[in-house]
Parts: structure tokens; sequence; C-alpha cells
């Protein structure tokens, strides 16, 4: 029996595709996602045309007592480094990597953009894919 990908997941945007500038001065924290009934979770940043290195992305979690807590590269699943993106390069462009969390305590999820103020300039969306839960057949 093929199991339906489409019904068994949810993507959302924590931050909707736009243009970020270091002229912002202070960061964007996404919108909060609630990732609670959902058995796997995974972060996707697409982004665009990238003009200067120096735009930050982190991601953060929310437990049982409401604050935001850096989520650490010890806590993700990827073939990419969530600090390699710390300093996005020009060759970056056009690119999405993908971060699967690989704890799940928390009840919130988000991203945070930084444009910081080292001329960091581009193009960039956060998404959110969670995987619904479900009984497996016995």
């Amino acid at each position: 029996m093929i199991k339906d990908l489409v019904h068994r997941l949810a993507i959302e945007h924590t931050v909707k595709p736009q243009a970020f500038a270091d002229s912002q001065g202070s960061a964007l924290e996404g919108a909060s996602i609630d990732i609670v009934g959902f058995r796997r979770i995974a972060f996707a940043v697409s982004l665009g045309d990238i003009s200067a290195a120096g735009i930050t992305v982190t991601f953060e979690g929310q437990k049982e007592d409401d604050n935001w807590e850096a989520i650490s590269n010890d806590d993700l699943i990827s073939d990419d480094n969530l600090t390699d993106l710390a300093e996005i390069a020009e060759d970056d462009d056009d690119t999405i990597h993908t971060f699967g969390l690989a704890v799940a305590e928390y009840k919130a999820v988000r991203a945070k953009v930084d444009s910081g103020t080292n001329d960091g300039a581009g193009d960039l969306a956060v998404l959110v894919m969670k995987q619904k839960k479900y009984d497996e057949p016995v």
C-alpha cells in the first residue's frame, strides 16, 4: 500500500519570501509554527539572489515555558551546517538548504533572519515542513 505524502505533510512559512538588507537594522523573527501532534519536522531555507555575505539564519524552539531558545546544530539533521549559512556567499544564489529537527521537545518553532551590518542583502524564505502523525497498521 502506497503512503500518500500529500495528505500527511503540512508546509507553512515561518519567514515569507522577501528581500533583506543590512539597512533594516534588526533581526526579523519569523512566524511561530505550532508543531504539536506532528511526527517529523524539517526546515527549508530557500535562497534567491544573494548580493553579499552577512545574512544569518537561526532556528528557535519554544518549550512549555513559552520562552524561545536557539536550536543548536547538534539538534539538526542535514548535509548542510546551519552555521555555514551564517555567512551566505554569492555562490549560494538560488539554492535550497534543508534541516531536519532531531528532537521533539518543542511545541513551536520559528526562524530568525538577521541581515547584520556587513552589507548583507538578498532574497530568501524559510518554510517549516511537518509530517502528520498516523497509526501504522498492525
